[in-house]
């Protein structure tokens, strides 16, 4: 992505490995950031009403 010119953050530059997927959503939403993922977990918190500032799922 970032070859593309995409601005990421990984989840180990964040120093979030191994925080919940709460602390991510919330890590992301402060810093105004869609989460990608492979886990549908954050399918499940995005069902909740979970506020975030997107979510982006894939297989």
């Amino acid at each position: 992505m970032r070859i593309r010119g995409i601005d990421v953050t990984t989840s180990a530059e964040a120093l979030l490995i191994g925080a919940s997927d709460q602390q991510q959503l919330a890590y992301a939403l402060s810093e105004e950031r869609v989460i990608f993922t492979f886990d549908n977990d954050f399918l499940s918190l995005a069902a909740t009403g979970i506020e975030h500032f997107g979510i982006i799922y894939t297989r």
